[in-house]
């Protein structure tokens, strides 16, 4: 399992690095596209790296084994170094793949406490320092998120703990914006940001963003 586990996070790199310039070239070449196309290839992207790791995983621990030994004869020069350097460092990851694993597991273990701090403050002002919005901004994003199919109920809260708006939560969605923002900006500039918010709801952004983490 460990050995299995070490060859994805190995593969990993190569396999990110050609999705990485996939992405690239669909970006340059959807340049006057929608939004939503460009949205849908790049989380098409997305999905295929975590695929090519699934059936990574899965070829390592249950084939490449059995096919290890079904080395090709009459290799030239080139193909023989390439060979050899390949076969150099399956022994180096092979004999160090607890090691490898342990790092990955470390920098995994970080992240994971960032995205426990994150869960915390959305935790917080979930439930502190928040306010209802003005009536009138409340029935229009209810009228919005009709005209989006946004079939959730979205609430609309101002809050003192956010700088920025945003959008907390997936089945129970909740746009915070910055508590007096709505007194400061033109009603135009109020609405643009709540057409934002709501399409962030409507793509189910929350839980991509999620799934990305």
């Amino acid at each position: 399992m460990i050995q299995a586990i070490c060859w994805v996070l190995i593969h990993s790199l190569w396999q990110g690095a050609v999705l990485a310039v996939a992405a690239g070239c669909a970006l340059a070449g959807t340049r006057r596209s929608a939004a939503a196309v460009r949205y849908r290839l790049l989380g098409g992207l997305l999905l295929l790296f975590l695929a090519a790791c699934g059936l990574t995983f899965l070829y390592e621990l249950y084939l490449a084994g059995e096919m290890g030994g079904t080395g090709a004869s009459g290799n030239t020069a080139a193909a023989d170094a390439l060979a050899a350097g390949s076969g150099m460092l399956r022994r180096y990851c092979e004999a160090n793949a607890g090691w490898i694993v342990c790092a990955w597991f470390v920098v995994a273990a970080v992240k994971a406490v960032r995205m426990a701090g994150g869960w915390g403050y959305v935790h917080a002002i979930s439930r502190h320092g928040h306010t209802e919005a003005p009536e009138q901004w409340v029935r229009l994003v209810e009228r919005w998120a009709g005209q989006l199919q946004i079939r959730r109920r979205v609430r609309l809260l101002e809050s003192r703990l956010v700088q920025a708006p945003m959008v907390v939560g997936h089945l129970k969605p909740v746009i915070f914006i910055p508590l007096g923002l709505i007194t400061q900006l033109p009603p135009d500039e109020i609405e643009s940001v709540l057409l934002h918010e709501l399409a962030h709801i409507r793509r189910h952004d929350y839980l991509v963003n999620l799934m990305q983490q």
